[in-house]
């Protein structure tokens, strides 16, 4: 088991929704879409839709091509949207669905995805929420890229001390489990994040800097010139 992984949440309450025609997938897909893009409307209405759209994710329409367009173009932003809403209910269930759209649909959804993976949309979290953190890492878990890496490596000239340790402990995460070549591909990203972390004013920050750094050296690469700066 990976010692820096995130317990899943829990999905049982969840079940695959099918369709037998595309007329009333698309009334449901519409109706989501309103519901969610107007924080004026319920928000228990708000959140029936978000497990509505979990429950889609899982049934025959999850995977069809016309769903992941109408999910990267209209849907991701709206869940950001509820992910910011001030009641923790609807915060968690947000949180919770988007990982589980993560964990389904995978790389077909990376690049919204990625647009909410910046110090402007969830890492706003981090500091405020715990489940900021845990829907993070289960992203970064369920979506392995490149671009990926790249967006928590650019985190490393960010202000927020918050941001950057949650960062810190994610660029851990990566360096232990992504694979190798994803990794190699990566490396001067992932090592000029490593230089600029241990050098950071904040004892955290520099703490899990060096951690990285040891998996880092036993893990992937041959670390020679790295410790001839170090």
């Amino acid at each position: 088991m990976n010692p820096y992984d995130e317990p899943e949440y829990n999905y049982s309450d969840l079940k695959l929704l099918n369709y037998n025609s595309e007329r009333l997938f698309s009334s449901d897909i519409d109706e989501i879409i309103k519901s969610t893009n107007e924080v004026q409307v319920d928000w228990k209405k708000r959140e029936m839709c978000l497990k509505k759209l979990a429950c889609i994710s899982l049934g025959n329409y999850g995977k069809n091509p016309k769903f992941i367009k109408i999910f990267n173009s209209r849907i991701c932003q709206n869940l950001m949207i509820q992910m910011n809403d001030l009641r923790s209910n609807l915060m968690k269930t947000a949180c919770r669905i988007t990982c589980l759209i993560c964990k389904v649909l995978s790389n077909l959804i990376e690049s919204s995805i990625l647009t909410l993976l910046t110090k402007y949309n969830l890492y706003k979290l981090v500091s405020s929420a715990n489940n900021g953190n845990k829907t993070i890492f289960l992203i970064i878990k369920y979506i392995q890229s490149n671009k990926i890496i790249n967006n928590v490596c650019e985190l490393k000239d960010c202000k927020s001390n918050p941001i950057k340790i949650a960062s810190a402990k994610q660029l851990m995460y990566i360096v232990f489990s992504y694979k190798n070549n994803m990794i190699n591909k990566s490396r001067h990203l992932i090592e000029e994040c490593m230089k600029i972390y241990m050098s950071d004013a904040n004892g955290d920050v520099r703490s899990y800097a060096r951690k990285i750094f040891l998996l880092y050296k036993k893990n992937i690469l041959n670390m020679q010139k790295f410790f001839r700066i170090y």
